[in-house]
This record gives C-alpha cells, sequence and structure tokens, in this order.
C-alpha cells in the first residue's frame, strides 16, 4: 500500500482548494467495501465538514451585519436575490413558505389563492446560485432571528 501515502501527499501539494474540496480519511482498503463500510468510515469527515461550513456562513453573517452588508428575511433576500447582490445564503434546511408577490413585498399567502408561490424559498436558492452566490443550509431553528433565511450582500 505504499501508493496510498504518496497520492495523499500529492492532494497536499495540490494546495488549499483540493484541502477544502476533499478530506483524508486515514483507512484503506475501502475499494471493495460495501457501501455501508465506506458510509461507517467517511460519516466522521462529512459531519465534521458539514459543522465548519456552518459554522463560516454563520461567521459571514455576523460580520455582514456588523458592515451593513446583511438581508434577512424572505421578501429582504428575494429583493437582494432579484438584484444579483447575494455572495452567500443560509437558508434553514426544512424552511418553506407560500406568498404572493403584491408588487412591492411578498406576502404571506395561502396555496389555493390566486398568484400564491408555493416554492419561493427554492426561487429564491434559484437566483442566488445563478447569480454565483454559495449556499448553505444549516440545522432548522438556526436562523430563528433572521426569519429563517439569511444573506451575505454583495458590495
Amino acid at each position: 500500500m505504499p501508493l496510498v501515502p504518496s497520492c495523499l501527499a500529492l492532494l497536499d501539494a495540490a494546495g488549499p482548494i483540493a484541502k477544502e474540496a476533499a478530506a483524508q480519511i486515514p483507512h484503506g482498503g475501502l475499494a471493495r467495501a460495501d457501501v455501508a463500510t465506506v458510509q461507517r468510515v467517511v460519516e466522521p469527515a462529512v459531519r465534521a465538514h458539514a459543522e465548519r461550513e456552518v459554522g463560516e456562513a454563520l461567521a459571514q453573517l455576523d460580520k455582514a451585519r456588523g458592515r451593513q452588508e446583511f438581508a434577512a428575511g424572505l421578501d429582504e433576500v428575494w429583493r437582494a436575490a432579484g438584484e444579483a447582490r447575494i455572495a452567500r445564503l443560509v437558508v434553514e434546511e426544512n424552511h418553506r413558505a407560500t406568498v404572493r408577490d403584491d408588487g412591492d413585498h411578498l406576502v404571506p399567502a395561502r396555496a389555493e389563492e390566486d398568484g400564491a408561490r408555493e416554492d419561493i424559498v427554492d426561487e429564491v436558492i434559484e437566483r442566488a446560485l445563478d447569480t454565483g452566490a454559495l449556499i448553505t443550509f444549516v440545522p432548522d431553528d438556526t436562523l430563528a432571528d433572521s426569519h429563517r433565511i439569511a444573506a451575505v450582500l454583495r458590495h
């Protein structure tokens, strides 16, 4: 197995982007392992990466508040997404909302109302992605003080 250390060294040499995109798991012999074994071995690295990403996103939101480059709540974030101003969008994993666009603002609506949009959170995410924003999903109730959705805005 002398190939594994040399491959890991090559990954290290590739630079910081490769280190951010990959995790080293000190466990060899997984090429013929079953799915459950691979999942058990990689799960701690996946969890650590997700926790790190959530922490970074929340720290960016805090800094953005201090610089007034912050949007919170569906209406404010929707407008920022329409203006291509979102650098990073942070959304609670199970956040869903049905709204109606009254021309100036998004207002809560029932699904059966004329003009109701049931997938508005998905639309915000798609708009943000189309303009190059990073998207981070966080556990439910993480953004309770921001109405379940927030963004770091571009200048």
